[in-house]
């Protein structure tokens, strides 16, 4: 009697995993917060995953959802960072997904320093990772050496911004512009 329901439980699991590498996701790509191009591509975050459009093709040729292993459907920024050849794809709950070669690596998140896992926007100036989040202004080193970016400082309220809830960056003439719900920061 046992051998039966273990050979029934293993034939359950089995069909269970089989149909997983079937299913579809049915996410709206249709709302696009950021697009960035590389290699005649356009990336384009939405808050129903990751979209990639060929320019070449004229065609969409990839989504990334949670199917297919991102953390968080809802992308509200991307950037892309030469000197490692990542994407830095920010969420809304998630942090920070880092993709290369279409795998996903250890993510940016409030784990390892992130003010805030709600993400709204994404600058990368040489091997500096600058994330505006709900929580303030997050600056990560990321060095093509390391497994996972290092947290240089947070910035808020506390030390120097108007608000935490940072939306927007901007470089200019050497000055990080930060932009929120209360105006524009300025740094040297």
């Amino acid at each position: 009697m046992k051998k039966r329901i273990f050979i029934i439980l293993i034939a359950i699991t089995t069909l269970y995993l089989y149909s997983l590498k079937n299913w579809q996701v049915y996410t709206n790509t249709t709302h696009i917060f950021d697009i960035v191009s590389h290699d005649n591509k356009l990336y384009t975050a939405t808050w129903g995953g990751l979209e990639v459009y060929d320019i070449n093709s004229d065609s969409f040729v990839e989504k990334y959802t949670t199917i297919n292993g991102l953390a968080n459907n809802d992308i509200r920024a991307i950037q892309y960072n030469d000197l490692n050849n990542e994407f830095y794809l920010g969420t809304n709950g998630n942090g920070v997904i880092r993709m290369k070669e279409g795998e996903f690596k250890l993510p940016i998140d409030k784990i390892i320093g992130l003010a805030s896992d709600f993400v709204n926007d994404i600058v990368v100036l040489d091997s500096l990772v600058y994330i505006a989040t709900t929580g303030g202004l997050s600056v990560f080193w990321d060095n093509p050496e390391f497994p996972f970016p290092f947290l240089v400082d947070n910035y808020d309220t506390g030390n120097g911004l108007t608000s935490n809830d940072i939306s927007i960056l901007h470089f200019y003439q050497n000055y990080l512009i930060c932009g929120s719900d209360l105006g524009l920061d300025f740094a040297h």
